[in-house]
């Protein structure tokens, strides 16, 4: 008879867990686990399976005293390789700066560029120096908020470059 090790535990938890997040099950890529006997530990309510979707959602009011605080001069958003979520994502961009009053180019603020650009990136003219600069403040909440961001300080113009998730 073998002794039970930790390994053997840890492969039939797994097959059980895997087993519980069959595909073709109704809720699109959303997917509920139950926990039935568990002492202790953490039970998931959902575990989403694939990528989350990426939203601005409501600004909070600090945030956006700072993004009013001052103007941006110009601003283009540039949708790089865009699918559908990118192109919702640019969308909600290009809203959020025309209520800021940030004068947005592009058709309607929105370009579509050739090069490979994964997540987001916020190039602002500002130098590295200037913490009140609109634009950091912007890429700043979207860290926050688990976005994939690069910020770029003294650019040669301001932009908001948006890509597929990496």
């Amino acid at each position: 008879m073998t002794k039970p090790t930790i390994r053997g535990f840890f492969a039939r938890s797994v097959r059980r867990f895997v087993a519980v997040l069959s595909p073709g099950r109704p809720g699109g890529n959303v997917f509920h686990v139950n926990s039935r006997g568990q002492k202790g530990g953490i039970t998931a309510g959902q575990v989403i399976y694939g990528s989350p979707k990426r939203t601005l959602g409501t600004v909070p009011p600090p945030i956006e005293t700072k993004l009013r605080a001052r103007p941006v001069s110009s601003l283009t958003v540039v949708l790089n390789n865009p699918d559908g979520e990118t192109r919702q994502l640019a969308a909600q961009i290009d809203n959020l700066a025309s209520q800021l009053g940030w004068p947005a180019g592009g058709l309607p603020g929105v370009l579509i560029g050739g090069e490979l650009v994964l997540g987001i990136q916020v190039h602002s003219t500002a130098s590295p120096s200037d913490l009140d600069d609109p634009l950091r403040v912007l890429a700043e909440w979207l860290w926050r908020r688990e976005m994939a961001l690069d910020f770029v300080h003294s650019a040669p113009s301001n932009a908001i470059l948006l890509g597929p998730m990496p």
